[in-house]
């Protein structure tokens, strides 16, 4: 695949997340290069309605590290509140959504179906971009994300986080709040912990 931003976008949209809007992709890729890949059956651009203007994801709501008492966790209500309450004011826009296509996925080793089937969570989608950027080129690197992570073995009868990575050579679950309330955060802290699995909540 060419070198003109193409092959990270691809990573992206196949192993990463499940869709991106154009405005967070143009890092890598102007809009006659995705336009291209449309064209050539690698991506698909499909209308949707998001949260805008997109949330600035710099800092974790909550970290828990691999060797942290259980107690240091943060408190479930408190972080529900700051989850919940960053959406204020924030409208609607009908944007465009890139997703990756089963033939992508096939040259990529991904993950795609080249539809976005759970239209209601796009704004949840997009955002996981945001939390990507936000960690370092290791982590980056080694994220996995949830359609990649059922593709290759879990959710047989377990949780399957937002996504998997690495920091410092110790696996993370990376989590995108959105909006939760206080007992699905405390549901995913629990069960992190059950996991012994260190977590970054956003």
């Amino acid at each position: 695949m060419a070198s003109d931003g193409t092959s990270l976008v691809a990573d992206i949209l196949a192993t990463k997340v499940r869709c991106a809007l154009g405005e967070q992709l143009d890092e890598w890729a102007s809009e006659s290069t995705l336009d291209r890949m449309v064209s050539a059956g690698l991506l698909a651009k499909i209308p949707a309605l998001v949260r805008y203007p997109l949330l600035k994801i710099e800092e974790p709501l909550d970290v828990w590290l691999p060797d942290d008492h259980p107690s240091w966790r943060g408190d479930p209500e408190k972080l529900a509140y700051q989850a919940q309450s960053r959406w204020r004011d924030l409208g609607t826009k009908l944007a465009t959504a890139f997703v990756a296509t089963p033939k992508l996925a096939r040259r990529t080793g991904g993950v795609a179906t080249g539809e976005i089937r759970q239209p209601l969570q796009v704004t949840h989608d997009v955002h996981l971009l945001e939390c990507w950027r936000a960690l370092s080129a290791e982590a980056r690197d080694a994220w996995e994300g949830e359609d990649h992570l059922r593709a290759n073995g879990w959710g047989r009868r377990r949780k399957v986080p937002d996504a998997l990575t690495t920091i410092d050579g110790q696996r993370f679950a990376i989590e995108f709040a959105g909006a939760y309330d206080a007992d699905r955060v405390r549901e995913f802290q629990d069960w992190c912990l059950r996991e012994r699995l260190p977590y970054v909540l956003f």
